[in-house]
């Protein structure tokens, strides 16, 4: 059995992959929000929160194999909370090849899980494109780290050389902290409108010179109208600062045969086949894209025509299906069939500490079980003391549910 613990619900990065993960993995049981502590005997795979190794739901406790998922961007502060990484699990998953690395030189171990593309719903049909409009796809929440100011920068030079060209936003942020993080821009006017993200970024275009008819701001709807809008653009640009997985809206956006742009340098390398942008290191090994070279590639994607965009959509196609979930669960799946190393050192139950399990097993309190086999209760407790050391559990209420769910 493995239990997951992470969101399921909604169309955000972490339910995407929490839904998907559970639909995918053979035996696995979804558990979050524990209310009170409880150790079970088959892993446990959870999200961390943020950047500090912390597990989303501490309650719950594998006594085998405790597995954290990991999509980290800021490693300047992940390396004030390293030494959780150790208190809670054995074994860090991330997202991407990059934050593998990035998370192996805190000296944790750690190992990568490319997230996966559900091609029921997202892959090429041939649908025709838009004739009148030349539909340039923006994915990924409105925030700096997206690299939101460089497409309306980028855009901002290329809409007069493209008078068709029309910038489609799928820009949703409920969180303005982040939304707001594009005041850090050098390459847009950025002045705070609202905390609901589609009235602040139609005044942030309107500052910048984008006239509303020249793009959309698209509202959130659900995968399959998604794929729809994706096969209906003829080119996507990711010119992202840092992505710590893949970049889920991309890799889709690319299974539906979309022509993809993006920034390379970080999560995108693991699966980004077509153009991409230049970019120079910036602290915390983010990058920080070239506008002029975003705004080149479009124009240049332009000129070179219908069959050029065909070719790049053609490989776009094939370099997101090479990542299913199917894989990224087969991997979910080999680190968790791994023992951990405390629970390779810990020493077998001895004879009378079976006889005490099979007591509190047929639901014998300690009284009775010191009386049914001839110790004082000090000698009981100790006992009980010794199987949870064995069992990696701390208290009795831990050691009961372990009993009740057969797992000792």
């Amino acid at each position: 059995m493995i239990y997951l613990s992470m969101p399921t619900e909604g169309n955000y990065g972490w339910a995407v992959c929490g839904r998907n993960l559970a639909t995918t993995l053979p035996d696995c049981k979804v558990q979050n929000n524990t209310a009170y502590p409880e150790t079970v005997y088959g892993a446990v795979v959870q999200g961390i929160v943020g950047h500090s190794f912390a597990p989303v739901n501490p309650n719950l406790r594998s006594r085998n194999r405790n597995v954290g998922l990991a999509f980290i961007e800021d490693f300047e502060q992940a390396e004030k909370f390293k030494d959780n990484a150790g208190r809670f699990f054995d074994l860090i998953l991330t997202g991407s090849t990059w934050c593998t690395e990035r998370v192996r030189a805190l000296g944790i171990t750690a190992e990568t899980m490319i997230q996966g593309v559900n091609s029921s719903i997202f892959h090429p049909t041939g649908a025709p494109k838009a004739q009148s409009r030349f539909m340039i796809f923006s994915g990924g929440k409105a925030e700096y780290r997206k690299g939101t100011d460089v497409v309306i920068a980028a855009f901002k030079q290329i809409m007069n050389d493209i008078p068709e060209a029309h910038l489609m936003c799928s820009w949703a942020n409920a969180w303005p902290e982040t939304m707001h993080t594009l005041s850090q821009s050098q390459l847009i006017a950025y002045y705070p409108h609202s905390h609901e993200w589609a009235a602040n970024m139609r005044g942030v275009m309107t500052d910048n010179g984008i006239p509303e008819d020249r793009y959309t701001l698209l509202p959130q709807v659900s995968n399959h109208q998604m794929a729809v809008i994706y096969r209906s653009c003829h080119i996507g640009v990711y010119p992202n600062r840092c992505e710590a997985g893949t970049n889920l809206v991309m890799m889709e956006a690319m299974a539906c045969g979309m022509p993809t742009i993006g920034t390379v340098g970080t999560g995108h390398d693991d699966c980004l086949p077509s153009i991409q942008t230049g970019s120079a290191v910036q602290p915390n090994d983010w990058r920080e894209p070239f506008v002029g070279a975003l705004a080149y590639a479009i124009k240049e994607a332009y000129d070179k025509g219908a069959e050029y965009l065909k070719w790049l959509g053609e490989a776009s196609s094939v370099a997101a299906s090479k990542h299913t979930w199917e894989a990224a669960a087969r991997v979910v799946q080999e680190v968790c069939m791994q023992t951990s190393a405390a629970r390779k050192k810990s020493k077998p139950l001895t004879s009378i500490e079976k006889l005490v399990v099979q007591q509190l097993i047929n639901g014998a309190s300690s009284r009775e079980i010191g009386k049914s086999l001839g110790m004082r209760a000090s000698v009981v407790s100790n006992l009980k003391a010794s199987i949870r050391n064995k069992c990696g559990i701390s208290n009795d209420i831990q050691l009961g549910m372990l009993i009740a769910k057969g797992d000792l």
